[in-house]
């Protein structure tokens, strides 16, 4: 493409008079001067080109003279079409004698066409700047906590409980029983939380006589008398709503302390409604244990974490819960025999000793995992608060509408859409927006500090440790498919750089890990090739995406769509005035 310059711009004709203004948004304002000559030239053509547009009685198209087209079309309509045709080449002219890099299209504000000379007022979005100042210096004390016994004993159980001997249940519902139930909960005032629990006995369909009358105009079958489809309305805070929910009682999954105890008793379609209040932060927490607290403190300040634990706690919730199955595993002794048979496909079976063994070796190396995963957020969140990060309003709008995206389609996954959550919630484009505002904010600095390391630490990504991390997925799927999803992953060249993104952010993350404890190894000296971050994207998901065809939903990531100096604002006759933004 053809580089322009102020001068190929307006053909070499008009001087430039520019002022410019980094504006705290970090964008920039320029304000052009137009060359009077420059002016009259582009009425004159603008008049010319509306001449050959419009039937004025007396004359042939573009034939009328300059004062009838005036009195014909308004001198309004010639200075707007004038405009128009100047503004795109004066835009491009002013942003190559400014200097400024956009990052995306610019905006005409404003035109001042009752002064002398006639003004025209652009604003531009700049591209992002680092600043990661000393980040290496950051130190946070790293603690590894050791698997306990409990988590061992819990994890075997978890694994009787895998091979088990499973077997429908009419018998009352206790604990350790695997239950299938319909569950709908919301949120209620304290004052409305009661300590009994209400049963309401399965309904008895004496013959199909009774049964008889008309459903729905499609046909649907439906409950009749239904406690959840009763205590379901609009105005509630729903808190956990399934159909088909799974549970073994007693299990660390339970959706609230007490739910286990709340059903023992229960019968198949049983109905049973009580309230739970969820656990609110222990006041007593070891105050030596900083890691952990620092993690939930920074994690909530930078809009990292999922805030639903923090902002449930001490919540009352009211659940109405069907049993639909009641199912009893009977758990498989644990001896040298069943560690040999949930080990038979391995090379050589192992005895329960060297199974307990290895468990807690899987245990302690997933604890380390997700050690290093929070401290990693809390030294990369350290290092965020001490870094100069300047990016423009466009980038964060940019990141809530992905967030927004991505949340439709975990919506999609439940079988709702982000228009039926907008109706539920009662929420406009606008407000749902502004609640996403600060969550696109930290999506912005996290990315810019991500590629700031990046860049800095000159971290690089080669096809071995890709292909490492392409086997390492294959290995979750059967034999029989990995080639199959193999030569899916070879074709697909979208998925390969979500690989290429997820094993270059790990290396991001292992590097912080390495700062933040002080053992970091010294920056490489040699110019690596440029990396650049793509929106990490969970590999399952692009597997499970292919079953169906889809549209591609794939979008560039911020680097991807910067706009080189020959984007030109959109012109607008109602465009706002100098002191507006226009996103």
């Amino acid at each position: 493409m053809l580089k322009l310059t102020p001068e190929h711009a307006l053909q070499g004709k008009y001087p430039l008079k520019l002022q410019t203004e980094h504006l705290p948004n970090h964008s920039a304002r320029l304000t052009v001067e137009l060359d009077a000559q420059q002016f009259d030239d582009a009425r004159a053509k603008a008049a010319r080109s509306l001449a050959k547009k419009v039937n004025i009685p007396g004359f042939r198209k573009g034939k009328a003279p300059y004062r009838i087209l005036v009195n014909y079309v308004g001198e309004g309509a010639i200075l707007e079409e004038a405009v128009e045709l100047v503004s795109q080449d004066v835009y491009k002219a002013a942003l190559l004698e400014s200097g400024y890099e956009p990052y995306g299209p610019g905006s005409l504000d404003d035109v001042k066409l009752d002064v002398s000379p006639p003004t025209l007022i652009y604003s531009v979005p700049l591209q992002p700047t680092i600043d990661l100042v000393a980040y290496r210096d950051i130190r946070i004390d790293y603690v590894l906590p050791e698997v306990t016994d409990e988590q061992l004993v819990r994890a075997m159980k978890a694994l009787q409980q895998e091979h088990a001997v499973i077997e429908d249940s009419a018998r009352p519902v206790a604990l350790d029983n695997r239950l299938t139930m319909a569950i709908h909960s919301y949120v209620v005032d304290a004052e409305d939380a009661f300590d009994s629990v209400e049963v309401i006995a399965a309904p008895v369909v004496d013959s199909e006589a009774e049964h008889d009358h008309d459903h729905d105009e499609e046909g649907h079958d439906h409950d009749h008398n239904d406690p959840i489809h009763d205590a379901m309305n609009d105005d509630q805070e729903v808190f956990l709503h399934e159909h088909a929910f799974q549970l073994v009682l007693g299990s660390d999954e339970e959706p609230a302390p007490g739910f286990s105890a709340a059903l023992v008793g229960a019968t198949v379609g049983e109905t049973r409604i009580f309230t739970l209040a969820l656990p609110a932060a222990d006041a007593d927490e070891d105050e030596e244990d900083e890691i952990d607290e620092k993690v939930e403190e920074i994690l909530a300040d930078a809009g990292l974490a999922d805030d639903d634990d923090d902002e449930d706690a001490g919540t009352v919730i009211r659940f109405i819960v069907t049993v639909n199955k009641v199912e009893s595993l009977t758990l498989p002794a644990l001896t040298d025999d069943f560690a040999a048979r949930v080990t038979a496909n391995e090379e050589k079976p192992l005895s329960l000793l060297e199974l307990r063994v290895r468990m807690r070796q899987e245990l302690q190396k997933a604890t380390a995992q997700q050690q290093d995963g929070e401290y990693a957020t809390v030294v990369l969140s350290a290092m965020m608060e001490q870094a100069s990060l300047a990016y423009p309003d466009m980038m964060v709008d940019e990141h809530v509408e992905s967030l927004l995206e991505e949340f439709d389609e975990r919506l999609k996954r439940q079988g709702l859409s982000l228009e039926d959550y907008k109706k539920i919630n009662r929420k406009t484009k606008e407000s749902l927006n502004a609640d996403w505002r600060d969550a696109g904010v930290n999506s912005v600095k996290r990315m810019l500090m991500m590629q700031g390391l990046i860049d800095t630490e000159r971290l690089v990504v080669d096809e071995t440790a890709v292909e490492a991390e392409v086997d390492r997925f294959l290995s979750q799927f059967p034999d029989e498919s990995r080639e199959a999803i193999r030569q899916l992953v070879d074709r697909d060249a979208s998925m390969r750089t979500n690989i290429r993104s997820n094993v270059l952010q790990a290396a991001v993350f292992d590097r912080v890990v390495a700062i933040g404890k002080g053992e970091a190894p010294p920056v490489p000296v040699v110019e690596p090739t440029v990396q650049l971050l793509a929106e990490p994207v969970a590999i399952s998901e692009v597997i499970a995406d292919m079953a169906t065809p889809a549209d591609d939903h794939s979008a560039p990531t911020p680097s991807d769509e910067l706009v080189s100096s020959h984007e030109t604002p959109e012109a607008s006759s109602d465009a706002p005035s100098e002191n507006e933004e226009k996103s």
